[in-house]
């Protein structure tokens, strides 16, 4: 992702994904568009300043890990 991202919603069409990390992105305040991912290994959210909320993974069956490190205004 780069820089300029302010949501994910570019990403609602994922259903399976092995990992996702979400990592380093100042303008991210939104972490919803996840809503129908179903299965993710690994999922990390990481160094997201701005970030305010959770994605809302409804949808989600298995997930190995998740990772929430270094976002400050959570």
């Amino acid at each position: 992702m780069g820089t300029a991202v302010r949501d994910l919603n570019a990403l609602s069409a994922l259903r399976s994904v092995r990992d996702i990390r979400i990592a380093d992105n100042p303008e991210l305040v939104d972490a919803n568009g996840l809503e129908w991912l179903n299965v993710a290994e690994e999922f990390v959210l990481a160094n997201n300043a701005q970030l305010k909320t959770l994605p809302s993974l409804r949808g989600l069956i298995r997930l190995s890990s998740f990772q929430v490190l270094g976002n400050a205004e959570l």
